[in-house]
């Protein structure tokens, strides 16, 4: 452990090796101006030349003053960054002379997370504070690759979890992100003896579950934002197959494997497979683009859209030639040739993704047939959400609108031949902000279906089950809307043991649309994805 006030040797001999390794890889010609304040990332922009054993860089000085992100400034001890932190040693080897270190622009870089890194470092231990603070923490730990502190911090937690100071969701939450998953099955583990995280009593089918903050049903909404997307999705999985009862006609059935080694098990299966296949940690920015025709590979016509005053080039390189009355459901293409009617009438696309030939195809037919009945049907299975994520983009209110009430339509339908299932349903009218239709989704009479397969074989088994999502489809809804929806289907649940039939109870729309209004205000309105 370290000390908060080391020895005049300890220091001296700290500053010595410092000194030594400056002398023999920097060169004073070289250094960058310090005049101005710099960032911790701009110590990787250049190496300077090697330097002769003679030229030796100055000596760090013993304090440094730290700026974070609220606008206060700290006087650090020099030693504490040199020990702890990689990034830090590095920015300090490159510039030992700089005057303030400017933390860069991101939630855990202010005062309350430096100070309780500060406290960690010199004392290892930390006072008893919230859980945002504490993964706040653990965040600024792995930016800024502090290794040894991220140790002391994974020991603390593990060591307070048997004596019930740290919370169990809390721990869970750090040892994500620090992506330690020993942490995580030890958080598993443990005995449930803080009370003040359970808020409501767990429905239990084989008698074991009782009172689990872990459980993501009981989570709150801050939480889901917290825990990486990889660990949150193992732990639902996992307590989706920790939640089956024991067969009524098997006497010898085995017994449940245990939670934190169905954890562990389905944590490497999810890394393995779905993290390699899709990074849920970087979805796709929503930023509108507009360009101008430049170089691009070989261009070729739609063959459906050859006449119009306009010319539309998708990101795969096919050319749409449209009237630009079509554009008026864009507000954002509206306005483009309004400012300036005498510009070039030529949009390039360069979204690879969701402004595709096929998206564009969508676009056009719905905003002239308000239909998609007739749309080529690869394509619209596999571009729907696409397609809602191009009207978000490009301002399509109006279009937005007549398309969710299209999809309650379909979704609603008796017909058994339907173009639009529940699940794509829901994703949109997630995607689009739209509560209602995500309802509707779940209220589907195509929504609930009897499996043979089912875990739980008194509760009809529905394909919204968040337990059963990949991670494609978790990050394609904003958070606040699975958070609503776990808790719709852990009350319903609870509602159909108690009950018994579905007739008597709530409908999971229902419960749905009454967490999402008890979601905070400023949750409501965002799309933003998990991270």
């Amino acid at each position: 452990m370290l000390n908060s006030s080391p020895s005049s040797s300890t220091s001296d001999s700290s500053f010595d090796d410092w000194h030594k390794v400056a002398a023999a890889t920097s060169d004073s010609s070289t250094q960058p101006s310090i005049s101005d304040p710099v960032s911790p990332m701009d110590a990787f922009k250049a190496e300077p030349d090697k330097p002769s054993a003679e030229t030796a860089s100055p000596l760090p000085p013993a304090h440094v003053a730290i700026s974070t992100l609220d606008g206060q400034e700290h006087r650090v001890e020099t030693w504490h960054l040199l020990s702890h932190s990689g990034v830090l040693r590095n920015l300090l080897f490159y510039k030992p002379n700089v005057p303030t270190i400017v933390l860069p622009d991101f939630a855990f870089c202010r005062s309350k997370t430096l100070l309780l890194f500060l406290k960690l470092v010199k004392t290892g231990t930390l006072p008893c504070t919230d859980r945002t603070s504490l993964v706040n923490l653990a965040k600024f730990i792995k930016h800024f690759d502090c290794a040894p502190t991220q140790k002391m911090l994974l020991t603390h937690l593990r060591d307070r979890l048997h004596e019930g100071w740290a919370y169990h969701l809390t721990t869970f939450a750090c040892a994500a992100v620090l992506n330690c998953v020993d942490t995580c099955v030890a958080a598993l583990q443990a005995p449930v003896r803080c009370w003040q995280e359970v808020p409501h009593v767990a429905y239990s089918t084989a008698g074991t579950l009782g009172k689990n903050m872990l459980r993501p049903a009981h989570w709150p909404l801050e939480a889901f934002y917290e825990v990486p997307t990889p660990f949150f999705v193992a732990l639902i999985r996992a307590y989706s197959e920790y939640d089956k009862p024991p067969p009524k006609d098997q006497k010898d059935a085995p017994e449940t494997e245990a939670l934190p080694r169905l954890f562990r098990r389905k944590i490497g299966s999810v890394i393995s497979t779905d993290a390699e296949e899709h990074d849920a940690e970087n979805p796709p920015a929503l930023r509108p683009v507009l360009s101008r025709k430049s170089s691009r590979g070989l261009i070729t016509d739609d063959p459906e859209w050859t006449e119009g005053d306009v010319e539309l080039i998708s990101s795969d390189n096919v050319r749409f030639r449209i009237p630009t009355y079509v554009l008026s459901q864009s507000c954002a293409m509206r306005d483009l040739f309004q400012l300036d009617p005498e510009q070039d009438r030529t949009i390039a696309f360069l979204d690879p993704e969701f402004e595709l030939a096929m998206v564009l195809r969508l676009f056009f037919k719905f905003v002239t047939q308000g239909d998609l009945r007739d749309a080529d049907l690869d394509e619209f299975t596999i571009s729907l959400t696409h397609f809602a994520r191009f009207l978000v983009k490009w301002d399509c209110a109006v279009a937005r609108i007549h398309f969710l009430t299209w999809l309650r339509d379909e979704v609603r339908s008796p017909h058994k031949v339907r173009r639009v299932g529940p699940l794509t349903t829901f994703k949109v009218g997630a995607i689009l902000g739209c509560h209602k239709t995500c309802a509707a989704a779940l209220d589907s009479p195509i929504g609930a279906i009897k499996s043979p397969h089912d875990p739980y074989p008194t509760v009809e088994y529905n394909i919204l089950d968040p337990s059963r999502w990949s991670i494609d489809n978790l990050v394609d809804v904003p958070v606040e809307y699975h958070w609503a929806l776990q808790r719709a289907f852990n009350r319903h649940r609870c509602q159909f043991i108690m009950v018994g039939s579905t007739r008597r109870i709530t409908s999971l729309g229902v419960l749905f649309t009454t967490y999402m209004r008890q979601a905070p205000r400023g949750f409501t309105t965002t799309s933003d994805k998990r991270m």
